[in-house]
């Protein structure tokens, strides 16, 4: 799925929170709508969502100025450096469901 039918996705069923997901995972380098530009339009319906999702941007950058750009936005909880393991998934599922 594109980042635009990610956003159009989010937006026809913002009311509807089992058809919203837990976890969104973000790259910030993606063709079409890059991942600022998504982040920017899901922002002004995040509050709207029936079901917020915890945003996890998944990155191969290790540039400050990308890490930046996840932190200009409240909506982003974890920002991961690819390769991400398996293990530090499951440490972040596990953490989120104990808090």
């Amino acid at each position: 799925m594109s980042a635009i039918e990610a956003l159009d996705y989010f937006i026809e069923n913002k009311s509807k929170s089992d058809k919203l997901p837990d976890i969104l995972f973000l790259d910030l380098n993606m063709p079409g709508m890059d991942g600022r530009e998504f982040l920017a339009a899901l922002n002004t319906h995040y509050k709207h969502l029936a079901k917020q999702p915890h945003i996890w941007v998944l990155s191969s950058s290790t540039l400050k100025a990308d890490l930046e750009i996840a932190n200009e936005y409240p909506i982003v909880n974890k920002y991961f450096t690819k390769p991400i393991s398996y293990e530090e998934i499951q440490d972040q599922i596990s953490f989120m469901i104990s808090a």
